[in-house]
């Protein structure tokens, strides 16, 4: 199974900056009806949004040099209190978006 030509591995390799680049792509494609496999466009597009949102709080806190095989062993304190803050708020917007949706 690859996202957007990459496999798992390739993609844990990439920055968050890298990921979201990837995501908003797929996250911001015009879908339509005569689409072939029209519903896993949908659910691609629905998982790339979600993923995003989560992905932008992160990078929006200064980790998108992060890459995910990075383990967290390796980030100073700050790092990881930014992350887990980020991830806190990445949480709460999919959560808002999940009961206005």
């Amino acid at each position: 199974m690859t996202f957007t030509g990459l496999d798992i591995g390739q993609l844990s390799q990439l920055t968050l900056t890298q990921l979201a680049q990837r995501l908003r792509k797929t996250a911001s494609t015009k879908i339509s009806d005569e689409l072939h496999d029209r519903e896993k466009a949908i659910v691609a597009q629905r998982l790339a949004s979600d993923i995003l949102a989560r992905v932008e709080a992160l990078t929006y806190l200064g980790l998108g040099y992060l890459s995910l095989e990075r383990s967290t062993t390796t980030l100073s304190l700050w790092r990881v209190t930014a992350f887990a803050l980020g991830y806190a708020n990445s949480l709460a917007v999919v959560w808002c978006g999940l009961r206005t949706g």
